[in-house]
């Protein structure tokens, strides 16, 4: 698609997100000195929802 096509894409999507009407599954959260873990987690391709670092 085009630039402008994304852009609407993705502004719907934040728009459902807010409303509670999309959710995004999260399997694993790491800390951030967790990095190389995740990743690793991330590569294995293995995972039913997003691996998320915690930045605090």
């Amino acid at each position: 698609g085009t630039p402008g096509d994304r852009a609407s894409a993705f502004a719907e999507a934040a728009r459902l997100f807010e409303a509670g009407k999309l959710t995004i599954p999260v399997a694993n959260a790491f800390a951030l000195h967790q990095a190389d873990k995740a990743h690793g987690v991330s590569e294995e391709g293995h995972v039913a929802g997003r691996t998320i670092i915690v930045v605090d």
